[in-house]
C-alpha cells in the first residue's frame, strides 16, 4: 500500500511539473539545445575549433 501510494505521488509530481513547463514555456526556451555549436553552424567549424584552441 505504501509502495502504490509512493508511485501514485511520482505520477502527481511529474504531472504537476509537465502542465508549469506548458505554462512557463520561456523557462524551457534553451535547454535541447547540443553543447556543441558546430551541430548547428557547421559553417563555423573552424572559428569553433580556433575558440577552443
Amino acid at each position: 500500500m505504501n509502495c502504490l501510494y509512493v508511485l501514485q505521488r511520482k505520477e502527481l509530481d511529474s504531472n504537476r511539473n509537465n502542465i508549469i513547463k506548458r505554462n512557463n514555456p520561456s523557462k524551457n526556451k534553451g535547454k535541447a539545445k547540443p553543447t556543441n555549436p558546430r551541430i548547428h553552424y557547421p559553417n563555423s567549424t573552424q572559428e569553433s575549433n580556433q575558440m577552443l584552441t
